[in-house]
């Protein structure tokens, strides 16, 4: 009956080791799957940070074209403000005329 102790201990100890190959075994799987996790998420954020440097840029070249797009419109009724003052001058004389009363009249109010 000695030796059954001691075989017990043996298999204790074979058994033991196998748990630690086991673990082994299955702490590399998991690294393994960790490294791919981490692959695909900075493929995902690298494709996320094309997308946005691309819509970036999208709405800078829209927003020039907005811009002058806008300075010709301006440009434009500007020409169309300035012949208007020049064919019938009385109306404008008569809007500057009411502005200057109008601020005459706020920054002497003591």
């Amino acid at each position: 009956m000695a030796r059954q102790p001691s075989q017990a201990l043996k298999s204790l100890h074979h058994t033991a080791d196998d748990l630690g190959e086991d673990l082994t075994h299955r702490l590399a799987q998991l690294s393994r799957e960790i490294e791919k996790i981490s692959a695909v998420v900075q493929d995902y954020s690298d494709d996320h940070f094309a997308d946005a440097r691309r819509t970036a840029a999208y709405t800078a070249r829209q927003v020039g074209r907005q811009s002058r797009y806008l300075a010709r419109q301006v440009g434009h009724q500007a020409q169309v403000a300035g012949k208007a003052v020049q064919d019938n001058p009385l109306p404008v004389v008569a809007a500057l005329a009411v502005v200057g009363v109008l601020a005459l009249a706020i920054f002497n109010r003591e």
